[in-house]
C-alpha cells in the first residue's frame, strides 16, 4: 500500500511543470517559455511574448548562467532577429 502511494506521488509530481518566466534584456517585455520546451543550444522552442500577445518559435543560440539569472540568446524565427532574454533561475 505504501509503495502504491509513493508511486502515485512520484507520477503526480513528475507531471507538474511550471513555465519559465523572463524579460527581454533591453526592455520590460515579458516572455513565458512553457511546458514541453527543451531549452538547449540548437533546439527550437516556443515562447509566449506578452507584448505581442502571441507565441513565437525561436532557435536557442546561447544559454549562459550569471548567478540566479539565465541569459538566453534566441533567434526569433518570426521577427528574423536575435533577442536576449533574462530568465529566472
Amino acid at each position: 500500500m505504501i509503495k502504491l502511494f509513493i508511486t502515485i506521488l512520484i507520477i503526480f509530481f513528475s507531471n507538474i511543470s511550471f513555465a519559465w518566466k523572463g524579460y527581454e534584456d533591453n526592455s520590460t517585455n515579458m516572455i513565458d517559455i512553457g511546458k514541453g520546451n527543451l531549452v538547449r543550444e540548437g533546439m527550437i522552442i516556443e515562447f509566449f511574448d506578452f507584448n505581442e500577445n502571441k507565441i513565437h518559435e525561436a532557435e536557442v543560440i546561447l544559454r549562459e548562467y550569471y548567478g540566479n539569472v539565465v541569459e538566453l540568446t534566441l533567434f526569433d524565427m518570426e521577427l528574423q532577429k536575435e533577442r536576449i532574454f533574462l530568465m529566472e533561475n
